[in-house]
């Protein structure tokens, strides 16, 4: 249940002290999905994002020699860590529906169509646009 529910939230990273660097969702990722090469390197798989921020050296975070994708995916992910603004406040959390207060109708709120409605299979059979065009 963790994992779906963490799927719905997303962290704007402030000082990274409360965001998981590989399993959260920030910078419109899951780094431990979208880098899925590097994770198998890396030393500390529950690191926060300020960890990884504040590491003094590569070698604290993964094993090397990295293979030539994890390298690639290292240069990625160290550009996205350099364009994060500095900063002492709190990480940010916000649900992907745009608000930082958790609804549970919200989750069940159709994922294919633009409609608010509950993803019940009446709809998704019967008045879904994005099931009907298909």
């Amino acid at each position: 249940m963790l994992d779906s529910f963490k799927g719905l939230a997303a962290a704007e990273i402030k000082d990274g002290k409360t965001c998981l660097f590989w399993d959260d969702l920030w910078l419109n990722k899951v780094p431990r999905i979208h880098y899925l090469e590097l994770y198998s390197f890396a030393r500390v798989k529950d690191m926060t994002v300020h960890m990884a921020l504040n590491a003094e050296e590569p070698e604290f975070i993964f094993h090397f020699p990295l293979s030539p994708i994890a390298a690639q995916q290292l240069v990625e992910i160290a550009e996205s860590l350099e364009s994060l603004p500095a900063s002492d406040d709190t990480d940010i959390w916000t649900y992907i529906w745009g608000s930082p207060l958790f609804s549970t109708s919200k989750s069940y709120d159709c994922a294919c169509c633009t409609l608010d409605v509950e993803e019940t299979l009446s709809h998704l059979f019967l008045t879904c646009s994005f099931a009907q065009v298909c």
